[in-house]
């Protein structure tokens, strides 16, 4: 297909679109099977972009519900129940305003227990203070 193209001060030169097809004339390629491989690449794209955001609304959905892992060490006096009460707080009631005193209170509980937890027992409090950020505070 040529094309006329205006090129300034009235000349015109003209411009051949059918030059990068003959390209695949020589493959005998039919215009149906490229028209088929551009609308199967374009079907495939679709399908990975709903795949994909699929997959992050069903992971939103599982960070949702995953509890709040307890330890049950006495010298925390409770923080984990607290951090769990503060996070349902967040995901029922999205109540800022009443989970943040508890977060505070479980941070100072936390705070002064550090010294005496187990390496264990760190690594569930910070999981725990993971699921909390998740949960939006």
């Amino acid at each position: 297909m040529i094309v006329p193209l205006a090129c300034g001060g009235g000349s015109s030169r003209w411009i051949d679109f059918g030059e990068p097809l003959r390209f695949l004339e020589s493959f005998n390629v039919s215009s149906w099977v490229l028209g088929g491989v551009i609308l199967g690449t374009f079907g495939v794209g679709f399908v990975i972009v709903v795949g994909a955001f699929a997959l992050s609304t069903a992971i939103e959905s599982w960070r949702q519900w995953v509890p709040v892992p307890q330890v049950a060490n006495p010298v925390l006096e409770g923080a984990t129940r607290d951090l769990a009460h503060a996070v349902e707080v967040l995901r029922l009631d999205d109540n800022r305003t009443r989970a943040l005193p508890l977060l505070e209170l479980a941070k100072v509980k936390i705070a002064r227990a550090s010294g005496r937890l187990s390496r264990h027992e760190r690594r569930r409090l910070a999981r725990a203070w993971q699921i909390v950020r998740w949960s939006g505070a």
